[in-house]
């Protein structure tokens, strides 16, 4: 709700509940989706007023967010009802910081084929002002004038910097990085660089190496088969977590591995498998998102272990590793896991029999050994072990 005419708050915005998810709905999407599909383009204002007075004024294809910044789950589902999407915020220093964290939100989930754009707004005016001061064709005026995201994405990051000193600019190269690295490898995230080192005066080459997308120097995932069947457990968890960042989407596929092995496991890695398995597998993502590495690290952004999956996630989309050979991967991971563990039970409950034997721990290890034997495929033996 809005107060209209003088008092505070000035807004009163309601509590997220099952029922209604701030991060996910916009305003006035419903009643916008046939003007966005004619008019081939949506365009996102903070404020409610702001879509009232752009729709009354003949803009139909205007929402807004429901009293939160900009999500990727909101630029998800307007991406999946067009190919454009403009960004028109206040022109105040509050405006500036929703158009960043739109531009933010953007980054993981936009696709090569899709358009983003940044209306700046003059000082002190905002959609709903501008259109009753200038009318529609004011407001188009500004939209011709929109900044294109790559062109929006230097200049947010060039604000206040001068480019004609090093330290600046290495402070823009800095800032940069979690940005470009929060997109998924393609022509967009290449053409970034590509503007990104020019305005940096830096090579393409060097920033890739500084950002850590170069193509790794190691044997690609289709080549797990060909490794020693004694991998070091750490190594094939690594292995799992970057699939299952890179490929979210086959999470639930491997929901009861990722229980089995990860679920209470105490390791860092363990942590991270587990957590990366309830976001990727949560209704809200699987409902409301593109099951892409992109919308998978958005929803991640609070997580203390976010760097490490962007870099992770950054070495493994460059190898643009198919899903099926990714699917492939985790099946060879999760058995070889499960068979470490196993065996590891087995000679655990032998060396406690031949400490000390008895029928009971003779039964503890044949049923180890039959668990360890028929996880391998093979028919296991009752044999007492020797002492």
């Amino acid at each position: 709700a809005r107060i209209l005419g003088a008092g505070e708050p000035k807004y009163l915005n309601s509590p997220e509940t099952p029922l209604f998810r701030k991060g996910q709905e916009l305003y006035g999407l419903h009643e916008a989706r046939d003007s966005i599909r004619s008019a081939g383009r949506a365009i996102v204002c903070e404020g409610y007023l702001d879509v009232i007075q752009l729709s009354q004024a003949g803009l139909g294809e205007t929402v807004a967010a429901l009293g939160t910044a900009v999500t990727g789950a909101h630029v998800s589902t307007l991406f999946r009802t067009t190919d454009h999407v403009i960004f028109a915020f206040d022109g105040d220093a509050a405006g500036r910081k929703a158009a960043r964290r739109a531009l933010e939100a953007t980054l993981p989930v936009i696709g090569d084929m899709k358009r983003a754009s940044f209306v700046l707004l003059p000082e002190g005016e905002d959609p709903d002002s501008l259109v009753r001061e200038r009318g529609a064709a004011g407001f188009a005026d500004e939209i011709e004038q929109a900044l294109p995201l790559s062109r929006f994405l230097i200049t947010s990051l060039a604000r206040e910097r001068s480019l004609a000193s090093p330290e600046d600019r290495a402070a823009l190269v800095a800032e940069a990085k979690p940005l470009i690295r929060s997109m998924t490898a393609g022509a967009l995230r290449l053409q970034l660089l590509r503007e990104l080192a020019e305005a940096a005066r830096t090579p393409t080459e060097d920033l890739e190496a500084l950002y850590g997308l170069k193509r790794a120097r190691r044997a690609r995932p289709a080549a797990m088969a060909r490794r020693t069947p004694h991998a070091e457990v750490e190594d094939l968890k690594r292995r799992i977590l970057q699939q299952l960042l890179t490929h979210p989407a086959l999470a639930r596929e491997f929901g009861d591995a990722v229980t089995e092995e990860h679920a209470n496991g105490a390791d860092a890695v363990d942590i991270e498998i587990a957590e990366i398995w309830r976001t990727a597998t949560a209704p809200d993502l699987q409902a409301t998102s593109v099951m892409t590495h992109g919308a998978l690290l958005e929803a991640l952004q609070a997580s203390s272990f976010i760097d490490d999956y962007r870099a992770l996630a950054a070495q493994e989309m460059e190898l643009d590793t198919d899903v099926e050979t990714a699917r492939q991967v985790l099946g060879e991971a999760f058995h070889k896991l499960r068979l470490r563990r196993l065996e590891v039970e087995r000679q655990n409950r032998l060396a406690e029999y031949e400490r000390e034997p008895s029928d009971q721990r003779l039964d503890a290890y044949r049923a180890a050994d039959r668990a360890y034997l028929t996880a391998r495929g093979q028919v296991a033996a009752d044999v007492r072990p020797s002492t």
